[in-house]
């Protein structure tokens, strides 16, 4: 179990590279990621427009504890310099990977927020992510009786968010299959940093929500 939730945590998130990070034969690399999920430590994440989820060979495993999942991805590998009093070396190192890990914490965030949005946006019947081989939405809501669909992205970086993050976000939303010509779509960014002033003129402009944090700055009504 423990070698299973530290491929994890290390960002092995497929079976097959869990199977190959840990040496465990896929039966048994199933049978444990099943009782790891009974017990809601992980969990198998797919694409939210995916029609029959159970089917999916896009599946990748998460946490859905976050204590222990810093407890795998920091404390867990550094178990030697921790005992040997190295707790400066390891708070160094810890130091320099914590802002990709704040970054999928910002993420959930992110989706609770707009959960709780209904006002703003629709009722959501699914709200997750999207992603195929090589494109990834951090966030996608869709209610197909309204025929409405979100797509929104999360940055965790010290640089302000500008449009061309907001380009490449209606670039990759082409490659979404779901909906149709008729299918109203809500756009919202989430920023640790704040948006330029480009990004605010056009959010103005074209009805984009933003966020700073985790406080909307901009109703995109």
């Amino acid at each position: 179990y423990f070698s299973l939730l530290q491929s994890i945590a290390l960002g092995k998130r497929r079976l097959g590279e869990i199977v190959k990070a840990t040496g465990i034969s896929q039966p048994v690399a199933n049978k444990y990621s099943g009782v790891l999920s009974d017990l809601d430590i992980i969990e198998r994440e797919i694409p939210v427009t995916e029609e029959k989820p159970l089917k999916s060979k896009k599946g990748l495993y998460r946490f859905k504890d976050e204590f222990i999942q810093f407890w795998f991805k920091f404390v867990f590998p550094r178990r030697g310099q921790l005992e040997m009093g190295q707790t400066d070396k390891a708070l160094e190192e810890i130091k320099a990977e914590l802002p990709v890990y704040l970054s999928f914490i910002y993420e959930k965030i992110a989706a609770q927020i707009i959960r709780q949005r209904a006002d703003l946006f629709f009722e959501f019947e699914k709200l997750g992510r999207w992603w195929d081989k090589n494109q990834e939405i951090d966030l996608v809501g869709l209610n197909r009786k309204q025929n409405s669909l979100l797509l929104g992205e999360v940055k965790w970086s010290r640089n302000p968010v500008g449009v061309g993050i907001f380009n490449e976000l209606k670039r990759k939303a082409q490659l979404v299959s779901w909906g149709d010509s008729k299918t109203r779509v809500y756009y919202v960014l989430f920023s640790r940093s704040g948006f330029t002033p480009e990004m605010i003129k056009l959010a103005r402009y074209e009805k984009i929500s933003l966020y700073k944090g985790d406080r909307i700055c901009l109703e995109g009504r």
